[in-house]
């Protein structure tokens, strides 16, 4: 190995190993912390809308003496419904539970009408509730009873999380649904995918329902309607009537995660996952995230209130109604790409990642004036980047001039080291000055010993006595006795010695 102990050999190899792997793993390369449920419900929160429907509806009587309509004085009843759903494509397509949208087969929607009728007639012919209900299944029992809806409102509303808190009712940002593109109906599998006019939105995609298994830590992220404890839903509706604080409070989502406790099949051959205490009446609908913010599935039945077991609809499924509603493979806008990409660096933790994020999420802020939400991460990472060291590289992956820079560098440093060794090797094995002579010898210089000019044969007129030689691997004799390395190759010198010759 030229001179070069095995030794020094896998030390300098080792070295040059590590200063590799340090140019290559660079800090900006490392990725980011998505083991925390945290990072998903910040990347996915803006995507999440509240579903508000308008509702009207009367409740007919056919009697032997005609139509009896309710309410009594010939109007309307008038009912909010209340749901969630998440974008799922950057061009306004929004998934949610059917029975959230498609109101003429909610069977809730007919309760919540009856209920009102019935508590009507026992008003006005003075008698118990009780007895106004037998009175109202006598005309269900023999089909005598209509119940005419008619939806005079139906909307998608954005979250605080994408405008960022409101600081006035005007600054509320809300989609007309245009179309109900895809459905099943609430007793199968209670899939919707509704459409609103919007174009380079956030969204979520969805992730298949083979990356779930039971005791995994999944989060909804909805607005349960028994939250609002001060307020009612239907406020987003007539918003400028309405104190700023009270939109805002209907407009944040809930976030709560909870373990999956089983995976079941319904009677219809759906199959549904099984959580405890992450949905409430007004989570139907919302989705259902895994810690890297992508859709495992939408929140959809709930046992009693006592329990709180919420069953959710896997994404295999709800991707089986995304591909008949054209958006299998959705492209992802310019701002959920730039989105993604500051969120990242955001929840990353190398060196110079507060840097990187700041400039993300001012570009998105620049851009995106409407999406208030960003302020918070972006005041965030502004007063953490300029406390942060500088990076002299920021790249995204290993930069190569680098490497092949710092490669070179170690080639040379290794050829050099090399050279030194076998110079002084060989200097130290030198039986004497280069261009002098030994002491004992006497001119004329026997063959095969340098002089300055050249290397002289030996005479021929005279005997020449050579002393006692050795010779080293190569096969060069050497005459000094003395000599450790070979003074013509710097090989270590053999113990057999050679006979002494004319």
């Amino acid at each position: 190995m030229l001179g070069i102990s095995k030794r020094l050999f896998w030390q300098l190899l080792a070295l040059t190993l590590v200063v590799l792997m340090l140019t290559i793993t660079s800090p900006s390369t490392r990725a980011a912390s998505n083991d925390s449920k945290v990072h998903g419900v910040q990347l996915a929160s803006p995507a999440v809308v509240r579903i508000i429907t308008l509702i009207s509806g009367q409740v007919i009587l056919s009697t032997s003496e005609g139509k009896v309509v309710f309410p009594l004085d010939g109007s309307s009843y008038q009912g909010v419904m209340s749901g969630s759903g998440a974008f799922i494509s950057s061009d306004g397509y929004v998934l949610t539970a059917d029975h959230v949208v498609d109101q003429k087969n909610n069977p809730g929607v007919y309760s919540f009408f009856l209920t009102e009728a019935i508590q009507e007639y026992a008003k006005e012919a003075d008698v118990p509730v009780d007895k106004a209900i037998e009175t109202f299944q006598w005309y269900i029992d023999n089909d005598r009873m209509s119940i005419p809806i008619e939806i005079k409102s139906q909307r998608v509303f954005l979250s605080t999380a994408y405008t960022g808190p409101l600081q006035n009712t005007a600054q509320i940002t809300s989609y007309a649904v245009t179309r109900i593109v895809v459905n099943s109906p609430p007793d199968k599998q209670d899939v919707a995918i509704v459409k609103v006019e919007a174009h380079d939105l956030p969204y979520l995609t969805l992730a298949s329902a083979s990356s779930v298994h039971v005791q995994d830590s999944v989060t909804a992220v909805a607005y349960p309607a028994d939250a609002d404890t001060e307020a009612s839903f239907a406020d987003l509706l007539n918003p400028t009537s309405n104190d700023v604080n009270t939109i805002n409070s209907l407009l944040t989502p809930s976030v709560e995660t909870g373990q999956v406790t089983a995976q079941k099949t319904l009677s219809d051959g759906t199959e549904v996952y099984e959580t405890t205490g992450i949905s409430y009446y007004g989570s139907s609908g919302g989705p259902i995230i895994n810690p890297q913010g992508q859709i495992v599935g939408f929140a959809d039945r709930f046992t009693d209130s006592s329990q709180r077991v919420t069953m959710w609809v896997p994404g295999d499924i709800v991707a089986q109604y995304a591909k008949q509603a054209g958006i299998a493979n959705p492209e992802k806008g310019a701002f959920m790409s730039l989105w993604t990409k500051a969120i990242n660096e955001y929840d990353a933790t190398n060196t110079g990642h507060w840097s990187q994020a700041y400039q993300d999420l001012k570009k998105l802020h620049d851009e995106y004036p409407q999406f208030g939400g960003v302020q918070t991460f972006l005041k965030e990472a502004q007063a953490k980047a300029a406390t942060e060291q500088p990076v002299i590289q920021s790249q995204q992956g290993p930069n190569w001039l680098i490497i092949a820079l710092v490669g070179g560098g170690i080639i040379v440093v290794l050829g050099a080291t090399t050279l030194l060794f076998v110079f002084m090797r060989r200097k130290k094995a030198a039986p004497y000055p280069q261009g002098t002579l030994p002491q004992r010898m006497s001119a004329p210089v026997p063959a095969g010993v340098w002089t300055e000019e050249k290397i002289m044969p030996p005479p021929q007129d005279r005997d020449v006595t050579l002393p006692l030689a050795k010779t080293c691997p190569a096969g060069h004799a050497v005459s000094d006795k003395e000599a450790h390395f070979c003074p013509v190759c710097g090989a270590p010198m053999e113990s057999k010695t050679l006979q002494p010759q004319i």
